[in-house]
């Protein structure tokens, strides 16, 4: 149990993240590039979470959602 303590302990509080560093508004990509043109996509999105979470005052570990990409699979490529 103690290995875990010692990991939790690694994640940043937000306030040890240089503020130049920081995450001000999420990102969503919202165009795709097909045939050299980025178009607007209108179909489905998949969210992106960081692997780094913060820890809270309480210690507890919360993800941080980074923005959307869009998300397609096989027709959407062709």
């Amino acid at each position: 149990m103690s290995n875990f303590v010692e990991l939790k302990g690694s994640f940043p509080r937000l306030e040890d993240i240089p503020e130049q560093y920081r995450l001000t508004a999420q990102i969503h990509q919202e165009t795709v590039l097909i045939n050299g043109a980025l178009r607007p996509w209108t179909g489905a999105r998949q969210n992106v979470v960081s692997p780094i979470h913060i820890r809270g005052e309480d210690g507890k570990l919360s993800a941080v959602e980074l923005g959307s990409i869009p998300y397609g699979g096989i027709p959407e490529a062709l």
